[in-house]
C-alpha cells in the first residue's frame, strides 16, 4: 500500500502536498514517508498506531488475540464482523447520540468492503507492521488528531508518536472514537484548517 501511494505521487507528480493518515492509514503513510518526504509540506495521522501489537517494550497497542478475533469473525460472518467494526468506531455517547444511524445510512453503508481473503491479509499485514524507526526521521510539520476514546487504537499510541516527532502537534478529541472526522465532522475540520494555514499560510 505504501508503493501504491508513491506511484500515485509519482504519476500525478505531486508536491508541496499534506499527507493525511487515518487509522490502518497512518502505518501507510509512515511506510511511504521516506520515499515521499520531498514531495510533502506536512503529515497528518489521524487516529492511529506506528505499531497494532502491543510488546513489552511497546505497550499502547492491543493484544494480538485481538488480530486473531477479528479474524475469526471475518471467516464465520463477514458482514456481521464489519457491522460489529463499524460500531466499534465510535464511543458510547456517539452510538447514543442519534447521529450514528445517518452516518451508517450515508456514509458508512456506501463504503465498498474489501473481499474477506483480502481483508485477511490485511489483519496479516497489520499484525507484523512496525514503523516506530520513523517517526523521529519526520522533518516536517506534524499533526496527530485522536480522540479519547478510541478502543481500536488506543489514544497512548499517539502521544507516543507524537513525543518521538519533533516539533509535532497533538489533539486529543474528548468524548471522541476513532473516527472524529465522522463523528466530530466540524471540531475536526476547525483543527485541520488551522493546523493547514500554519504550513501553508493563510490564503
Amino acid at each position: 500500500m505504501g508503493s501504491d501511494l508513491l506511484a500515485l505521487f509519482q504519476g500525478l507528480d505531486l508536491s508541496g502536498a499534506t499527507l493525511v493518515g487515518w487509522s490502518l492509514g497512518v502505518l501507510v503513510a509512515l511506510s511511504a514517508y521516506v520515499a515521499l518526504r520531498k514531495r510533502l509540506s506536512a503529515i497528518v495521522l489521524v487516529s492511529g498506531i506506528p505499531k497494532f501489537i502491543a510488546s513489552d517494550e511497546y505497550p499502547f497497542g492491543l493484544p494480538e488475540k485481538e488480530i486473531r478475533g477479528m479474524a475469526l469473525r471475518l471467516k464465520r460472518n463477514p458482514v456481521r464482523a464489519y457491522e460489529e467494526f463499524n460500531r466499534m468506531m465510535f464511543s458510547r455517547n456517539e452510538l447514543d447520540c442519534g447521529k450514528y444511524e445517518e452516518m451508517e445510512s450515508e456514509i458508512l453503508g456506501s463504503i465498498q468492503r474489501p473481499a474477506t481473503d483480502v481483508a485477511l491479509r490485511t489483519l496479516e499485514a497489520l499484525a507484523r507492521a512496525d514503523m516506530r524507526t520513523v517517526l523521529s526521521s519526520i522533518r516536517i510539520p506534524a499533526l496527530l488528531v485522536h480522540g479519547e476514546r478510541d478502543t481500536i487504537c488506543l489514544p497512548e499510541a499517539s502521544k507516543y508518536m507524537a513525543s518521538l516527532i519533533p516539533g509535532s502537534s497533538l489533539c486529543l478529541m474528548q468524548d471522541t472514537g476513532h473516527a472524529p472526522f465522522l463523528s466530530r465532522k466540524e471540531a475536526f475540520n476547525t483543527v485541520l484548517t488551522v493546523f493547514l494555514e500554519t504550513v501553508y499560510g493563510h490564503n
